[in-house]
């Protein structure tokens, strides 16, 4: 397991088999990922969101309509957060 920095959020929030996006960001920093993550088994978004996060395209494929939208929504939030930190910034 990777440990997660600062303080956990609460993955299962969203879905039974969810994880804390910070480990899914700190994953990725350890690898040197260019472009696009893809996750085929989107579920509620926290790949997604660790993804965006960290300033990557995100591609993400749910069967399950319900976990889509949850993850959609999740996903849309981490994008503003996202779009926010840079416009506070002036970047």
């Amino acid at each position: 397991m990777i440990a997660a920095s600062g303080g956990y959020q609460k993955p299962k929030e969203y879905h039974e088999w969810g994880q804390d996006h910070r480990q899914f960001q700190t994953l990725m920093t350890r690898f040197e990922l260019l472009g696009t993550i893809l996750d085929p088994f989107m579920g509620s978004g926290t790949t997604g969101v660790a993804a965006l996060n960290l300033g990557l395209k995100f591609i993400g494929i749910e069967k399950d309509k319900e976990r889509f939208e949850t993850g959609y929504k999740r996903i849309e939030e981490a994008q503003r957060q996202y779009a926010f930190r840079f416009s506070a910034a002036g970047i």
